[in-house]
């Protein structure tokens, strides 16, 4: 995963998604979506997103305002940052460690 993945999943999780679940409860236009095609795409399920931005095009940017406003969005942000960060910290170290190995076998390999 690379920096611009992790930032999206933080924004997603923290103001797409939510604004989406209110969009939902107000007028269900993914389900009507999903009736007309037969589909039954859930909420969480990867396909889920790209199409609740198309559908809601329109009014996300007004909810995602309001839930700026909301008193613990601050805090919300904050706890999905830090736990991205930890994330990509941890994929970096074993990265590292792959690479460390992987260059302790050459070296091996290569002093016989």
């Amino acid at each position: 995963a690379t920096k611009q993945q992790i930032m999206a999943s933080v924004w997603n999780s923290v103001l797409i998604s939510p604004a989406v679940e209110i969009l939902e409860r107000q007028d269900g236009k993914i389900d009507i979506y999903n009736r007309s095609n037969k589909t039954k795409i859930q909420q969480g399920q990867y396909e889920f997103l790209p199409l609740a931005k198309r559908l809601y095009k329109k009014e996300l940017p007004t909810v995602i305002t309001q839930l700026y406003q909301a008193e613990d969005v601050d805090a919300r942000i904050k706890e999905a940052l830090g736990q991205a960060i930890q994330y990509y910290g941890q994929l970096l170290t074993q990265r590292q460690q792959q690479i460390g190995v992987g260059q302790l076998a050459t070296a091996f390999y290569k002093s016989f």
